[in-house]
């Protein structure tokens, strides 16, 4: 929802592309590093109790974004909000798949898929509807209602205490994969401007220094921050590439198109709203569609049909994309993407976890790959892909 109010916190504060971007980039990347961390407190202080305290924790940073008097401030309380998803995310995912009989995982992750996709769809129209009416800070005031009730529905929650030994954390190895994706992000971001300058040299140098300092660590230690080991299962890898390019099409779309819409082709919020939310409607109808049918014939089929899909649609969207773009062929590419993304998006999950390799903690169930191609994808937005040079080298249009 947030991503069609960017142009107009980025006028507010008046802030560039680049800084602009930080406040999505800071989110993924807390989210990429602190899932481990949060989803193995929910598995060792007890699910429930780890969903409240959360749900407090978001609600809190919620408020004190309306209120923010500077960018930077903003960033925090958004970086707050990722602290605090890092540990609902892998905690409620948990809940779910261990309450699930191992038969109905592609219907229930099918339907948790559209629930999904029903709030990403309706979250650019209501934000869209909210900017008409007000400004940015509402989307922020929609948090307050919904926090408190799911804060009410997990007070009456009884969940039993995780029996989950206390396992050592490698808080290095998470802090250095975290200094690694805020390198690669200002690198990205650094392309705007040409890499050839002083601090896109330093950039890379530090980037390059960074990355090799946490591949020495990683192989030196007996409990890393991500469990690479998982790679050398074929499917586990092949299933975690195809999350990484599914969400590199949808982020990147997701956060270039309101810039795209608003400055290139000069038309409001409405249009962003109704755009994005062709592209959401179409995952939250297909998942539930597509992870029964999984359920039935096989999931490899749903993950090459609607991997295929979504590649043909984002190529057509980047092919057409234009000023004098119709929005009916943008809608049409989007609505692509959004049908191969929901199609994919439950088996693809199953095959990154199934139950033979999954460990009994909650913090793998959100895979790596995702997070990082959130994370890239946001980078590319904000840096000089052929997707977005209008936007880069165009001036605002008034």
């Amino acid at each position: 929802m947030l991503a069609v109010a960017l142009p107009e916190i980025r006028s507010e504060f008046d802030v560039g592309h680049a800084a602009i971007g930080w406040l999505i980039s800071s989110y993924l990347i807390v989210m990429a590093v602190a899932q481990p961390l949060g989803g193995r407190l929910g598995d060792q202080s007890g699910r429930a109790l780890v969903l409240r305290i959360s749900l407090v924790a978001f609600l809190g940073c919620s408020i004190a974004a309306i209120f923010a008097p500077t960018f930077a401030f903003l960033a925090v309380m958004r970086t707050g909000q990722a602290m605090a998803g890092a540990a609902l995310i892998p905690t409620g995912m948990a809940m779910l798949r261990s309450s699930v009989p191992i038969h109905e995982l592609g219907q229930i992750n099918g339907l948790h898929g559209a629930a999904m996709g029903i709030s990403a769809a309706s979250g650019p129209i209501l934000g869209s509807l909210l900017l008409t009416i007000g400004s940015w800070q509402l989307l922020f005031v929609l948090n307050i209602p919904l926090a408190l009730l799911a804060l009410l529905m997990v007070l009456r929650l009884r969940y039993e205490q995780s029996t989950t030994e206390r396992a050592p954390v490698d808080v290095v190895g998470a802090l250095l994969f975290a200094a690694l994706l805020a390198a690669i992000t200002a690198v990205l971001n650094g392309g705007r401007e040409g890499l050839t300058e002083t601090r896109g040299v330093i950039a890379v140098a530090a980037t390059i220094a960074i990355a090799t300092v946490f591949v020495v660590a990683q192989s030196r230690t007996a409990v890393t921050a991500v469990a690479w080991s998982l790679l050398r299962v074929r499917t586990f890898a092949a299933a975690s590439m195809q999350v990484l390019l599914m969400n590199l099409v949808m982020y990147t779309t997701l956060l270039s198109m309101p810039f795209f819409i608003k400055e290139v082709q000069g038309a409001g919020s409405g249009r962003t709203g109704m755009l994005l939310g062709t592209m959401f409607v179409l995952m939250a109808v297909m998942a539930p569609i597509s992870g029964r049918l999984a359920d039935v014939y096989g999931r490899r089929l749903p993950v090459l049909v609607g991997t295929a899909a979504a590649v043909v649609g984002a190529a057509i969207l980047l092919a057409t994309l234009a000023e004098d773009a119709p929005p009916a062929l943008m809608a049409g590419s989007l609505a692509l993407i959004g049908f191969g993304t929901g199609t994919s998006f439950g088996s693809a999950s199953i095959i990154v976890w199934p139950p033979a390799i999954t460990p009994p903690a909650s913090a793998t169930f959100s895979p790596p790959p995702r997070r990082i191609s959130a994370t890239t994808s946001l980078s590319i937005s904000a840096g000089k892909p052929a997707m977005l040079s209008a936007i880069v080298t165009s001036p605002p249009i008034a």
